[in-house]
């Protein structure tokens, strides 16, 4: 297998090299094969000619760009070379068209830089103009700044005559979804190549197979669409070892992934006083069920139920050849120590409740403007040309960049085949938004600890059903996302 991985990285360097040296300008001496549309961008043409950007620029203004890691020495230190390079490219080609200016603004504490950037725009004197989130998780916080609710924001798809994000080639559809606010885009979110951002089922090949089940077999049941829940109990009761401290899986990020495998989610957007916000939809039937599936297999002794603090604990486990089958990203393959352990990979299994597979996009990396600058409309205009992917979703550059990545992750054809296609069944899922809101009279909790982890003990012991600690905590977990995210109460 390990031959088969090293062959397969040659090859897709191979293409990637190719793809490189073909998209390059003997002029320029840069890729040029299928990028980003650039000043002349044939995307925006139908909105804004070259000759209209000119105008929505002003030579002589300044841009500032803030990103929690940054600086003007080293911009974009947690890149890889070849990004810096793009991103360098792109910023000179701006500067020197429209004879603006974009300059690089870091935090004084990396720390309290969420801090920094609301307290400066709360001010009236923000300390940028396009913010870098860094990740999905600060989103909440940043956008009810002092219960702003957005105030300090421009809402940039207001500006849809200037610049477009409905692009899918090189805007995240999916995770934009979590970036509208009462039916207005507020942020935007460069399309992720990466397959490792998506969820899938590891399995440990040498267990299923000393089980009875071949891969063979396992990838024939996803292709006929027979790769579900009742299949998935099945292999986890055979694989499950105590003996050898074998178990078929764990709670880990399991649980998570049922919950959207089987047509539900953590949080649903309502219709609130003619207002769309988002409320705690954990305790319907279909996310319920989630939890009752994987607590009937923990109590046959099938389910790690320990394994449930986060996804590195999950995947640690595995990779020591102590659990069958995981659910979890499928960069845990290449960011971890896989200790050499033979696996292959399938999606994650469809529930009762789902007409077909799904892989939860949890975690993405936004992008807004702060009010204060003199021109918005140059802002929206800049964020959409500068944040924006180099090369297109579809250009031959990301197809190569992928395979390259695959190549990492992947031991056989099998798990080729679910990687080249994963992505085919993303499914918004934005619960790690709301993680850190405060909950309760006192605040002293928040929605990661009451909806994820107070309840679980309980289940395991019998305490409380599922049904009944969801609809015990619905109302509160409500009202925490009305005042701290919306800025409104009942």
């Amino acid at each position: 297998m390990k031959l088969f991985k090293r062959a397969l990285i040659s090859f897709a360097a191979l293409i990637m090299l190719i793809g490189t040296a073909a998209g390059c300008s003997e002029q320029t001496g840069g890729p040029s094969a299928t990028p980003a549309p650039t000043l002349s961008n044939s995307t925006d043409s139908a909105q804004t000619s070259p000759g209209a950007e000119e105008g929505i620029f002003k030579a002589g203004e300044e841009y500032r760009y803030f990103a929690w890691a940054i600086s003007e020495e080293d911009p974009f230190p947690n890149n890889t070379e070849l990004y810096k390079r793009q991103k360098a490219e792109m910023k000179e080609k701006l500067e020197s068209t429209y004879g603006i200016t974009i300059k690089y603004i870091g935090p004084e504490s990396e720390s309290t830089w969420t801090t920094e950037v609301g307290a400066s725009a709360y001010a009236g004197k923000p300390m940028t103009d396009i913010l870098d989130f860094g990740a999905s998780w600060t989103q909440v916080g940043i956008f009810n700044y002092q219960s702003t609710a957005g105030g300090l924001f421009v809402p940039i798809g207001a500006y849809d005559n200037v610049a477009d994000f409905t692009d899918e080639q090189y805007w995240d559809q999916i995770s934009q979804q979590s970036c509208v606010y009462n039916g207005q885009l507020y942020f935007a979110v460069p399309y992720n190549a990466s397959v490792g951002n998506y969820q899938v089922t590891f399995f440990n090949r040498q267990v299923l197979a000393d089980a009875g089940y071949n891969d063979d077999t396992l990838y024939q049941l996803q292709a006929d669409g027979k790769w579900n829940w009742d299949k998935f109990r099945e292999i986890a009761s055979a694989a499950t070892d105590l003996d050898k401290g074998i178990y078929g899986t764990a709670f880990g990020q399991t649980i998570e992934n049922f919950v959207y495998a089987n047509d539900a989610a953590f949080f649903e957007k309502v219709d609130y006083d003619g207002t769309i916000i988002e409320q705690f939809a954990g305790n319907k039937r279909n996310a319920v069920e989630a939890w009752e599936f994987l607590l009937n297999m923990a109590g046959e002794g099938w389910v790690n139920t320990e394994l449930y603090q986060g996804d590195n604990y999950l995947s640690a486990a595995f990779f020591r050849g102590e659990l069958a089958m995981m659910c979890t990203w499928a960069a845990r393959a290449a960011d971890q120590d896989t200790k050499g352990l033979d696996y292959g990979i399938l999606y994650i299994p469809k529930g009762p409740q789902a007409e077909d597979y799904s892989s939860a996009v949890i975690e993405y990396n936004p992008f807004g403007i702060y009010k204060g600058h003199a021109n918005p409309e140059g802002c929206v205009k800049l964020l959409n040309q500068f944040v924006r992917p180099y090369y297109a979703k579809d250009s031959e550059e990301i197809k190569a960049e992928i395979a390259v990545e695959i190549s990492a992750i992947a031991l056989d054809e099998g798990s080729i085949n679910t990687l080249e296609t994963v992505a085919d069944y993303a499914v918004p899922a934005n619960y790690r938004l709301y993680q850190r809101v405060p909950v309760g009279e006192d605040g002293s909790s928040n929605c990661a600890t009451v909806i994820w982890y107070s309840g679980r003990r309980e289940f395991f012991d019998g305490g409380k059903s599922p049904q009944q600690y969801f609809d015990s905590v619905a109302e509160m977990v409500n009202q925490a996302l009305l005042e701290h995210v919306y800025s409104m109460k009942k």
